[in-house]
């Protein structure tokens, strides 16, 4: 015995998965569709008081660039401007006497003529130290031996450089411990 189509559950029939897919794209597209809505009109809201609070705000003068303005009209006692003209000279020339006597610009820059300045934000040092003793050179010394020379290698191997009867030679007279004896 064959079992029909409708005997099926619903949730086994291809028909209902299909309702099933459609039903979640329809869905989908709903949700979708009343979120941009909401946003849309959330925005204009929003955009709606921005727009009228800076139409309700003053716009702010801007500040004269220049003020023109006309000075006050000059003094007419010659005598006290003289006077004053005077005295300024005198105290200028007073400073420039001053500064000129202790300080001189310096203009030639070599190593006869460097001054040292001084550390800015420092405060003297005063202790005083004891000088170190200088201590006496000594003569350097010149050392002779008298004797026989050190033999060189030459002396026990005269075969070529590089050949097999220089390397045996050099074994055996076992160089590694002749020379530990310094």
């Amino acid at each position: 015995m064959k079992a029909d189509r409708d005997d099926a559950p619903t949730y086994a029939r291809q028909s209902a998965r299909r309702s099933n897919r459609t039903t979640w794209i329809v869905a989908s597209f709903m949700g979708s569709a009343v979120t941009v809505g909401l946003l849309y009109t959330l925005s204009s809201l929003y955009m709606q008081g921005k727009v009228d609070r800076l139409a309700n705000t003053p716009k702010p003068k801007p500040a004269p660039i220049a003020e023109i303005t006309r000075s006050a009209p000059a003094e007419k006692d010659w005598d006290k401007i003289v006077e004053d003209v005077a005295r300024r000279s005198r105290e200028s020339e007073r400073i420039q006497n001053g500064t000129q006597t202790e300080l001189k610009k310096q203009t030639e820059f070599n190593s006869a003529t460097y001054l040292p300045a001084h550390a800015v934000n420092s405060i003297p040092n005063t202790r005083s130290y004891a000088q170190p003793k200088s201590t006496p050179q000594r003569k350097q010394q010149e050392i002779v031996i008298i004797g026989k020379a050190a033999p060189k290698l030459s002396d026990y191997c005269p075969y070529s450089e590089g050949s097999i009867q220089r390397r045996n030679c050099k074994t055996n007279i076992n160089l590694s411990t002749r020379n530990n004896g310094r």
